[in-house]
Parts: structure tokens; C-alpha cells; sequence
């Protein structure tokens, strides 16, 4: 399988994402939009990944380039890929899909659990996992549901944390990918926000002393792309 991953920065990575592709022994390609590179023909892949990144989908103006990336995305999504947005790449999901993404009432950074709603509780996607996962969480922003989309999973900061629109396009505010050195790699390129004291909010020491949370997560992570490719 041909996987293609946007990237938007450099410090956010696909994580442990790529030990699952490497065990597939599927092949992968990035367009890194911090670089200017293009984008790929559409045909040219099997399975989209859009990373996460500090900037908003709504910054055009900083960032021209998000113009483009919408573009892209509408198309891939028009030519039924499957595709998995991450934090940053759920709300383009979300944008693309015509939701609106806007600012949650509060950041929430650091090892927090999501909850299965109860269609959540109910699809194939999450059958026999347990209802309540810790996972890292670094976001400002947050979405409504597209339309016609299954709103998965909740937490106590965010409401909306997880959707499936059709079969074939999966969003996650959250970083199931996130392992020891890429969450590193996030604590010191952008760690600005864990000076505010919030209860959303942990502190540099707090995130590292919950690097254990990783392995399930990404274990959990692996049987749900496997599912949702399955779909």
C-alpha cells in the first residue's frame, strides 16, 4: 500500500505510525508543506495521513499554503481515500467537510483520558477496546461534527474528539501516535502553552513522567487502523 503523509511541520512526525507501516511493509511519501513541496497526483496513493501542527486552519493568510492543502484534501476525500487526519488534520478534516473549527474554551495539553460516546461504544472501529484510553492531547482548537459523521470519542476538556465521516475518512483530535522521542521532539519545539496553569494543562515534567500511557495508546492505534482500513 502507498501511504502519503502531510506534514507541517517538522517536530511532528507520524510517530509510531511508522513502525506500523514497516510491518505491513507498506511504502511511504511526504509532502512537507513547511518546505514548499507539491502535492501528489491522486491516484498516486492508497491511504492519506494529515499530521498535526501548532498553526490554526484558519490562519490562510500566515500560512497560503493551507489554501492548497484544502484543496487537496476536498479531492482526496471526492476520490474516496482513506484518509486519517491527527490533531491539525482533523480540523482540516473537519473544514473541508464544511464544520466549523474554532476555539475550544480551554488548551488541553498533556495525558488525558478519552471516552467512548455511545456510537463509539457501538462501531466496529472500537469493538472489544476499553472505554476510557489516556493519550496525549496538545491542542487549542477544537470542531463541530461534519455532517452526517459519527461523533467516537469525548473528554472532559473536549467534546468533540474523534469522527468517522462515511466509511473512509477518520479524524483524531489526539495523538494515539505519539511515542517517547516524537513527544520529546514536541516538548521542545513547542512548549510555550505549558507555562499556563490550567487543569487541562500539564506541566513539561507531568508529560514525561507519562511516557509509559505511549505503548498502549499506539497499540490501540494499530488495531484501529487496521479496522478502519478494513471498513
Amino acid at each position: 500500500m502507498n501511504i502519503h503523509i502531510l506534514q507541517h511541520v517538522p517536530f511532528e512526525d507520524i510517530g509510531a505510525i511508522d513502525r506500523w507501516i514497516n510491518k505491513g511493509n507498506h511504502k511511504k511519501f511526504y509532502t512537507k508543506l513547511y518546505a514548499d513541496n507539491p502535492f501528489p497526483a491522486i491516484d498516486s496513493f492508497d491511504f492519506l495521513i494529515i499530521l498535526g501542527g501548532p498553526m490554526g486552519t484558519y490562519e490562510e493568510d500566515k500560512y497560503v499554503w493551507l489554501i492548497k492543502e484544502k484543496e487537496f484534501i476536498h479531492q482526496a476525500i471526492k476520490a474516496g481515500k482513506k484518509i486519517l487526519g491527527i490533531c491539525l488534520g482533523s480540523q482540516l478534516l473537519a473544514d473541508v467537510l464544511g464544520a466549523k473549527v474554532y476555539k475550544n474554551n480551554k488548551k488541553e495539553i498533556g495525558w488525558f483520558p478519552v471516552t467512548l460516546t455511545p456510537d463509539g461504544r457501538d462501531h466496529a472501529l472500537f469493538a472489544g477496546i476499553e472505554n476510557s484510553i489516556n493519550v496525549l492531547h496538545w491542542h487549542g482548537d477544537t470542531f463541530s461534527l461534519p455532517e452526517k459523521s459519527i461523533h467516537l470519542l469525548e473528554s472532559k476538556a473536549c467534546t468533540n474528539q474523534a469522527f468517522l465521516y462515511e466509511t473512509h475518512v477518520l479524524g483524531l483530535q489526539f495523538h494515539f501516535e505519539a511515542a517517547p522521542d516524537s513527544v520529546t521532539s514536541m516538548l521542545e519545539n513547542d512548549s510555550k502553552d505549558l507555562s499556563i496553569s490550567l487543569d487541562s494543562i500539564q506541566t513539561s515534567e507531568e508529560i514525561l513522567n507519562n511516557l509509559h500511557y505511549s505503548g498502549k495508546s499506539n497499540e490501540i492505534l494499530f488495531t484501529l487502523l487496521d479496522r478502519f482500513l478494513a471498513l
